[in-house]
C-alpha cells in the first residue's frame, strides 16, 4: 500500500521532481505489484509526452 501511495504521489508531482522522476517511475514500473507497476508505466508515458 505504501508503494501504491508513493506512485500516486509521483504522478501528481512529476514536474516538481524533475530529473529524479524518471528513475522513480522506472522503479515503480518494474514493481511486482500490478497497481504499482501500472502507475509507474503511466508516469513514464506522461514523462515521454511533450509538455504543452
Amino acid at each position: 500500500m505504501v508503494r501504491r501511495v508513493a506512485a500516486e504521489f509521483l504522478i501528481r508531482e512529476l514536474e516538481a521532481l524533475g530529473d529524479d522522476a524518471k528513475g522513480f517511475a522506472q522503479a515503480f514500473a518494474e514493481d511486482k505489484s500490478s497497481p504499482v507497476s501500472e502507475r509507474g508505466r503511466f508516469a513514464l508515458k506522461q514523462l515521454a509526452t511533450p509538455a504543452g
